[in-house]
């Protein structure tokens, strides 16, 4: 019990800091959100608190996240469209993904702007980097038909 004390106290102090406002614990709802292939995509408790203080709502749901790199404490504010525990996590998942997109596609510029950078320090021309590319798919077949025949 003690416990489930301190835990809402931080969830409240998080919600008191990001927010600016003032929560109180309404109660809490046990969620079990799983993706189109029928795996969980996320399994708790999600803690609904009042606020008094927003201009802009009067619900706020929080929870503990637990990631890889250490434990994430989430706070989704309540409005017309997340109006309940199991809309709040379907917003934090759709957002974290759409995070990770943005992420993996930055990673992919980047990789493509060193790619870009080589390509001009080598001073290649694309005509004879076409056909660099097809020497090595060649050569990648040959290396594998003769490996198939040993």
């Amino acid at each position: 019990m003690a416990r489930q004390v301190e835990y809402l106290d931080e969830l409240h102090i998080a919600i008191r800091y990001k927010h600016l406002c003032n929560a109180t614990h309404r109660e809490s709802v046990f969620v079990h959100e799983k993706n189109e292939k029928g795996e969980t995509a996320w399994k708790g408790y999600v803690e609904v608190f009042d606020l008094t203080g927003h201009p802009e709502t009067k619900t706020c749901y929080a929870w503990l996240n637990h990631k890889t790199n250490g434990i994430n404490i989430l706070t989704v504010l309540g409005n017309h469209l997340i109006d309940s525990a199991p809309k709040a996590i379907q917003a934090a998942i759709f957002t974290d993904a759409q995070i990770a997109f943005r992420s993996d596609l930055s990673v992919l510029n980047e990789q493509v702007q060193r790619e870009k950078k080589a390509l001009l320090e080598t001073k290649i021309k694309s005509e004879n980097l076409d056909a660099a590319i097809q020497a090595a798919r060649d050569l990648k077949e040959i290396i594998k038909k003769t490996r198939s025949e040993s």
